[in-house]
C-alpha cells in the first residue's frame, strides 16, 4: 500500500519505522526543514511543508495514496489535512488530543464531522491501556487477539524466581494457556529452545480467557493479588493506587479507576491540582511532590497496591518509582518518553514501563489492513522495543496456500517462529505434523528484518 504520514515527531516516527519494516511504500511530510533532512536517506519520499496545504499533499502523492495518517502535534493541522485527504479518496487516520474536537468519552473511533475514519486521542488511549493493566493481577500486559476472549499476556520473571531450576517444557500450565515465546537478553527465543527459566525472562503466554490469569500467576509464583471476575472486568485486590502527575494522562487514568479503587492523584504544581480536582468525582487530589519521602509516608504509601508515575519527565518518573519501591511499594508503573529506555526501567526493578508513543502508534498500526482486502496481510499485535521484534497475527483464510499442509512444511524466515495457534477459541502449540486449517490464527514472533519475507510468504493463495 502507498501510505502518507504527516508529522515526524515521536508518534509519526514510530509509525513510519514500522511501516517501512513491513514493506509499504511511504511518503512523509514534515514542516521542520532541519528534521526532514534526517530521513532523506531512507527509502521513501520526503516532503518539507505544511501538511494542511493542498499543494504539499499533492507533492506527497495524495491522489494515489491508500491511507493518510496525520500525526503532527497540531490537532487543527491533522483535521484539515485529513479533510483534504478524504476528498482525494484516502482512508484517514489522525491523532487528535484536544477535547474540543473529540467527544469527552471517546478514546478512538470515527469522526464523521471531519471525515476521519480513525481518530485516536493519545492521552486517553494511554490512560485506558494503563487502567486495563491496573485492573489485572501482577500488572501483566495483555493484547486481545480474538473476539472470543483470547489474549496474549506478558510479564517479567522476578530476580528471585523459584523457577530457575525448571525447564520451560517441564512446566505444567493450566488448560488453555501456552508459553508462546520468551524474550531473553534482547532476543526473542522459541520456547522449545529456551532451556531453563532465568530471572528477568519476559514470558509471553497465549490464553483462551482472562479468567486464567490468576492460575498463570500461581503457576509462575508471581506476587499475586486475590482476584475474581465480575462481568467483563477482572477485579483485583489492589484497592489503593497512587498516581504521580496531574497531567491529561494522569487525570484520565484517575477517572478510569476512581469508581472501583481508592485513587490518590498527586502533583507538585498547585494549579494542576486545582484543575484535576474539578474533573474527579471520588479520587483524591493531593498537592505534594512524588519524591518527598515524608509527604508520601503521610499519605500512606506503605499500603498502596500500585504506584504510577505519569509526568512528562521520564527521569522524574523513574526517580519517583524508585523512591516508592524503597518505601515498600511492590508494583510500580512509569511512563517513558523514548521506548528505547523501557528495558532500562525494567532492569532496575520498575514493574512496568510504558511509552505513550508506542501505545498510540500501535493503536493506529492495528488498523492499517485495508477494509475488504481479502489478502491475508499480517496484522501487528505489538512491538517489542528491546528486541527489535514484532508479534504478528496471520488469519488463515480458506484460499491461503498453507491450508491442508503440515506446519512443518511452512518454512518461516530466520529469526521468526509460530509461537501458538488459536483454533476455534482454543490455544495450541502445533507439532510439525499437525495440519493447518482454515480459520486458524497464527501468532508469529519475528525480527523486523524478516517482516517483508513473512508478508510475501503469506500473500500466496492456493491457486497462486
Amino acid at each position: 500500500m502507498y501510505i502518507i504520514v504527516a508529522g515526524m515527531g515521536q508518534v509519526g516516527l514510530q509509525i513510519t519505522e514500522t511501516l517501512l519494516e513491513e514493506g509499504h511504500n511511504l511518503a512523509v511530510i514534515e514542516n521542520d526543514c532541519e528534521r526532514i533532512k534526517i530521513f532523506e536517506n531512507l527509502d521513501m519520499l520526503c516532503v518539507n511543508g505544511n501538511a494542511a496545504s493542498l499543494s504539499t499533499l499533492i507533492e506527497a502523492g495524495i491522489s494515489s495514496a491508500d491511507i493518510f495518517i496525520a500525526a503532527t502535534g497540531s490537532d487543527e493541522v491533522n483535521i484539515i489535512s485529513s479533510v483534504i485527504a478524504r476528498t482525494k479518496g484516502c482512508r484517514t487516520m489522525a491523532r487528535i488530543n484536544g477535547k474540543d474536537y473529540m467527544p469527552e468519552d471517546m478514546i478512538s473511533g470515527k469522526l464523521d464531522l471531519f471525515g476521519i475514519d480513525l481518530a485516536i486521542c493519545p492521552d486517553r488511549v494511554t490512560a485506558k491501556h494503563m487502567a486495563k493493566m491496573l485492573l489485572l493481577p501482577s500488572l501483566v500486559e495483555s493484547e486481545v487477539v480474538t473476539k472470543e476472549g483470547g489474549l496474549i499476556i506478558n510479564f517479567i520473571l522476578p530476580e528471585k524466581t523459584p523457577l530457575v531450576s525448571i525447564s520451560v517444557d517441564g512446566l505444567t500450565l493450566p488448560k488453555g494457556c501456552l508459553i508462546s515465546a520468551i524474550s531473553r537478553a534482547g532476543v526473542v527465543v522459541d520456547p522449545d529452545l529456551a532451556g531453563k527459566f532465568r530471572p528477568g525472562d519476559k514470558i509471553f503466554i497465549t490464553i483462551d480467557s482472562k479468567d486464567k490469569i490468576p492460575e498463570v500467576e500461581k503457576t509462575f509464583r508471581l506476587d499475586i493479588s486475590v482476584c475474581t471476575v465480575v462481568g467483563d472486568k477482572m477485579e483485583v485486590g489492589m484497592d489503593k493506587i497512587m498516581i504521580m502527575g496531574a497531567n491529561n494522562i494522569g487525570i484520565n487514568l484517575a477517572k478510569s479507576l476512581e469508581m472501583s479503587r481508592l485513587v490518590l492523584l498527586m502533583d507538585e504544581d498547585e494549579e494542576r491540582c486545582e484543575k484535576a480536582s474539578t474533573q474527579l468525582d471520588k479520587g483524591l487530589v493531593i498537592h505534594i511532590s512524588g519524591i518527598d519521602d515524608k509527604a508520601l509516608k503521610e499519605e500512606g504509601i506503605e499500603d498502596v497496591g500500585a504506584f504510577v508515575a505519569t509526568t512528562d519527565s521520564s527521569e522524574f518518573n523513574m526517580l519517583a518509582c524508585l523512591i516508592a519501591m524503597r518505601l515498600g511499594v511492590r508494583k510500580t508503573m512509569a511512563l517513558v518518553e523514548d521506548p528505547e529506555f523501557i528495558p532500562l526501567f525494567e532492569q532496575i526493578g520498575i514493574t512496568v514501563a510504558l511509552s505513550p508513543r508506542m501505545i498510540t502508534a500501535n493503536s493506529m498500526l492495528k488498523h492499517i489492513a485495508k477494509p475488504g482486502d481479502k489478502r491475508p496481510t499480517m496484522k501487528q499485535i505489538t512491538s517489542l522495543p528491546a528486541d527489535e521484534s514484532r508479534v504478528l497475527e496471520i488469519f488463515v483464510s480458506k484460499d491461503l496456500w498453507i491450508v491442508g499442509k503440515e506446519f512443518g512444511k511452512v518454512k518461516l524466515p530466520n529469526n521468526s517462529f509460530i509461537g501458538s495457534v488459536i483454533r476455534n477459541g482454543s490455544v495450541l502449540r502445533p507439532t510439525q505434523f499437525d495440519i493447518v486449517r482454515s480459520g486458524d490464527r497464527l501468532i508469529i514472533f519475528a525480527g523486523v528484518e524478516s517482516l517483508k519475507k513473512i508478508d510475501k510468504l503469506f500473500m500466496r493463495s492456493r491457486k497462486g
